[in-house]
């Protein structure tokens, strides 16, 4: 690390929207975005310790992972920066028992239930689909997981706000195709390198990672 870089810049929304610019990066197709805070979730007496992920709503599609029940989080959601919480099967074994549905039905899944997260009341408004492998194919069990509006997540269980918008913790980026990868991750990193005032490789404060390599 150069003795002259002393800050590390937050990766933030206007990173997100700035990527989104097919002037900036053509062989960008969706860009998400994920904020994570360290969550302490109750209902129904039970209570757990996980990660709530702020997103923003096409994270659903650029992790190819669907709800069994409701809905996942929504524009309007994140313009309103609504208290909904969409859970994995793991956090409702853990607070509500152990539930299965039937396929195409809701009942007995804790839909419009409430929940506590970090003192913040939340209500359930979709349960992920059961998965026990992460986007990158790596052996994980994902299913206690927490997604919240970015928005929310960025106000109400934290304070996000820097220069430049809000921080988030990580962008998913999907290329336009499989043969624009290589370039997409080109010009993320061509952007980050300019926006970051980056002047040597080793003054690099952020990461691109090649889901293709």
């Amino acid at each position: 690390k150069s003795d002259q870089r002393t800050r590390i810049e937050p990766l933030t929304t206007g990173d997100v929207e700035a990527l989104r610019d097919p002037r900036i990066a053509p062989s960008v197709g969706q860009v998400g975005a994920e904020y994570n805070v360290m969550g302490f979730a109750s209902a129904n007496g039970e209570h757990m310790r996980t990660t709530v992920h702020g997103v923003t709503p096409n994270m659903r599609d650029i992790l190819n992972w669907d709800v069994s029940c409701g809905s996942f989080i929504t524009d309007d959601q994140v313009r309103r920066q609504a208290q909904a919480a969409v859970l994995g099967t793991g956090v409702i074994e853990e607070l509500f028992g152990a539930v299965e549905a039937q396929p195409g039905q809701c009942d007995p899944y804790p839909i419009g239930e409430l929940v506590r997260i970090n003192e913040r009341i939340f209500t359930v408004t979709g349960v992920m689909e059961s998965r026990s492998l992460n986007a990158l194919g790596t052996e994980l069990d994902q299913n206690s997981v927490i997604f919240v509006p970015i928005s929310t997540a960025q106000t109400h269980l934290a304070e996000a706000r820097t220069r430049g918008g809000y921080e988030i913790t990580l962008m998913y980026v999907q290329a336009t195709s499989e043969e624009t990868a290589n370039s997409a991750s080109d010009e993320i990193d061509r952007y980050l390198y300019d926006k970051h005032d980056i002047d040597s490789e080793d003054e690099k404060d952020y990461s691109v990672t090649n889901a293709a390599a």
